[in-house]
């Protein structure tokens, strides 16, 4: 059987956390205008900080960018620009 789940999870290079982090923030109305939760309800929702919320939210949103527009630079790139 064909799990969509885990290939979109490859596909754009989410871990897990960041998978569940992700669908749990769209399913609830976090991306919404005007948002319908908060992160802080997300983070108790998944039974985490607040912060490792929105660390597994903002890298997983970039490892998506980052697949879709694929001429982002890198993390090696800015740092050399600095």
């Amino acid at each position: 059987m064909y799990d969509v789940d885990s290939a979109q999870r490859v596909r754009f290079d989410l871990t897990d956390d960041q998978q569940e982090a992700l669908a749990l923030a769209t399913e609830h109305g976090y991306y919404d205008v005007p948002r319908e939760t908060d992160q802080s309800e997300l983070a108790e929702k998944l039974g985490v900080s607040h912060q490792a919320l929105s660390e597994w939210l903002r890298r997983g949103t970039k490892g998506i960018l980052k697949k879709v527009i694929p001429d982002i630079p890198g993390d090696e790139d800015r740092d050399r620009n600095r």
